[in-house]
């Protein structure tokens, strides 16, 4: 007996980019945000969230956190967006010496 599953592969895959969209406009319209929201990409699983991407200072990190929070259908977000600052302070992976 086959099994059956609430939406098929393709459905799931549009509904993921159209979280991926609503979430791209509601930062769009964040004062912090605005012009910077095509700076991050967003993979959503079920009730989890991945955001990428690099924003200039640890609180703009936590400020993305706290307004993504508040989406719905979001109950994790895994914060992946690297902090990269001219001041010599940062987050940013990989890097060897």
């Amino acid at each position: 007996m086959a099994e059956s599953f609430d939406e098929s592969p393709s459905e799931s895959n549009n509904s993921a980019r159209s979280f991926e969209q609503r979430v791209h406009e509601l930062l769009s319209q964040h004062p912090h945000f605005r012009g910077r929201a095509c700076n991050f990409k967003y993979e959503y699983r079920e009730d989890l969230l991945i955001v990428r991407g690099c924003v200039p200072s640890f609180y703009l990190k936590q400020i993305l956190q706290t307004v993504l929070k508040d989406v719905d259908g979001v109950t994790h977000i895994d914060n992946q967006v690297d902090v990269i600052s001219s001041f010599g302070v940062s987050s940013v992976r990989g890097i060897t010496r």
